[in-house]
This record gives structure tokens, C-alpha cells and sequence, in this order.
């Protein structure tokens, strides 16, 4: 059973991993943008600029390096 009043992981380690997986998602696209036969590079540019944005919030949370002790089990 999930013990939903001791989560493994905060959400500032959720939001984290959203960002990343944003961040990841927008560089493919923007290299799919640009892979193309007519290469749309204003579609890429914006692309890049989500990333870069995402990067940004990324860099901006307060995250521990620690592991919580929830998610070690003690």
C-alpha cells in the first residue's frame, strides 16, 4: 500500500524531472525542425528557446543532493 503522508519524492524532485524531460523534449524537436528537407529554422529557434527556458527554471529550484531519508527507508 502507498503511504501517501510520507512521499518518496518531493516535488521539488518531480518538478526536476518534469523540466528535464521538457528541456530533452524541445532539443529534439528543434533537431527534427532542422533535420528536415526545407529545414524550418524559425521552428527550431523557438524549440531551442523552450529548452533554454526550462534549463533555466531547472537551474532556479532549490534541490537537495542528499536522498531524503523517506526514500532510503529510514
Amino acid at each position: 500500500m502507498i503511504d501517501i503522508a510520507n512521499p518518496i519524492h518531493s516535488v521539488a524532485e518531480l518538478e526536476a524531472v518534469q523540466l528535464f524531460a521538457c528541456a530533452e523534449n524541445a532539443l529534439s524537436v528543434a533537431l527534427y525542425h532542422l533535420r528536415q528537407p526545407s529545414a524550418n529554422v524559425p521552428g527550431a529557434a523557438r524549440k531551442a528557446v523552450q529548452a533554454l527556458a526550462a534549463l533555466n527554471k531547472l537551474r532556479g529550484l532549490p534541490l537537495c543532493l542528499e536522498p531524503s531519508r523517506s526514500a532510503m527507508g529510514n
